[in-house]
């Protein structure tokens, strides 16, 4: 199970008996994970209510930080996973300017991080380029792409079991502003409310919606 990262219910029972000063040992093998990553947790634990003690009776609060702390590592494991197979990415780039699907393609590769991590990746480290590139130039109001794939997996908040996600993005072609929005669905009916919520983001609805290339 040490393989595996700890959901945050499994988490917090682990948290909460530190709380408590229950010995390592018997939490390890209560929760059947290994001394070592108990240990990780208290060090963790120490450092949060070192610095603020005041939180250690609300565990609402401690859970937030080791929220926070679990996205700080999720960060750097999945830039890291980028930055090693950046020839790979700049190669697979190069051949498609629809980022949504390249997410697709890096999630069967096995990059773990969301869609937005990459377009930060892509935008800072990515090579551009030396292609010819004829660009199109679009007046305020006439165009905007639409792009819709999978973006990995997330935690339903009802049942606390993974399920697949999609990314829903729409881009303006003017401003480049964009509307992005996770959903656990493809339907018809996702497909529609997604429009209308980003045309409320936007604030007006495009002359022209272009659907972005689809599929492999």
């Amino acid at each position: 199970m040490d393989g595996r990262e700890l959901d945050m219910y499994k988490l917090q029972e682990i948290i909460e008996a530190l709380l408590k000063d229950e010995p390592v040992k018997r939490i390890a093998r209560k929760s059947r994970i290994s001394k070592n990553t108990v240990k990780k947790y208290k060090t963790d634990l120490e450092r949060i209510l070192e610095t603020e003690p005041e939180i250690a009776h609300n565990i609402e609060e401690v859970m937030s930080r080791f929220h926070c702390i679990r996205q700080e590592e999720r960060h750097s494991e999945n830039f890291g996973w980028l930055l090693r197979n950046s020839e790979m990415i700049n190669e697979l780039g190069s051949r498609c300017d629809n980022l949504v699907r390249l997410n697709e393609v890096l999630q069967e590769k096995g990059f773990r991080g969301s869609y937005s991590s990459l377009v930060r990746f892509m935008n800072k480290h990515a090579e551009q380029s030396t292609s010819p590139v004829m660009r199109i130039e679009t007046k305020a109001g006439e165009i905007a792409q639409v792009d819709f794939g999978y973006a990995g997996r997330i935690r339903d908040d009802e049942t606390g079991e993974p399920v697949k996600a999609y990314i829903f993005a729409m881009v303006l072609g003017f401003s480049r502003d964009a509307y992005f929005e996770i959903v656990t669905s493809q339907d018809v009916i996702t497909w529609i409310n997604c429009h209308i919520h980003a045309f409320e983001h936007f604030g007006g609805v495009p002359h022209v919606v272009v659907p972005a290339q689809f599929g492999k």
